[in-house]
């Protein structure tokens, strides 16, 4: 039924991403893609549109760095508590998009109001952890944007 389906909507107060994990993350984009094949094994690829709109990049962010004990302690208890293992969407400050001319990573705002460079997330992939000298590896956790 048309309509049923809420938008999600994130409580700003409680489920801003911490300061301290934003820069450990890298970004990256992709378009989603309709691949046609061919019985004389040409491949056609175009880009999903809706018809009136040009074709909007996924912005994904991928874990890139090894973590400390703290910061994994803080993307633990963010991921299992506040977030409920992915659950729940929330806020992530992006560091890379202050306003034009302020250093990077000044649009953070830990009360979720400012909308410069904040993008409504969840968590994709399962948790799982290894350790290395003095760092912890959390492959494969990402996070999406939804809105």
């Amino acid at each position: 039924m048309p309509g049923n389906v809420l938008p999600c909507s994130v409580s700003p107060t409680s489920t801003v991403f911490p300061l301290s994990l934003s820069t450990s993350f890298v970004e990256i984009h992709s378009y989603p893609v309709i691949t046609q094949s061919y019985h004389d094994g040409t491949v056609q690829n175009s880009l999903i549109t809706d018809g009136l709109n040009s074709a909007q990049d996924l912005r994904i962010w991928r874990l890139a760095k090894r973590l400390t004990v703290s910061q994994l302690s803080i993307l633990s208890t963010f991921f299992k508590t506040t977030v409920q293992g992915g659950y729940k969407p929330f806020y992530y400050y992006d560091p890379n998009m202050p306003i034009p001319g302020h250093q990077i990573g000044s649009n953070y705002d830990a009360t979720g109001i400012s909308t410069q460079g904040r993008y409504t997330v969840f968590f994709r992939g399962s948790w799982s952890q290894s350790l290395t000298l003095g760092r912890t590896n959390v492959p494969g956790l990402t996070l999406v944007e939804v809105a």
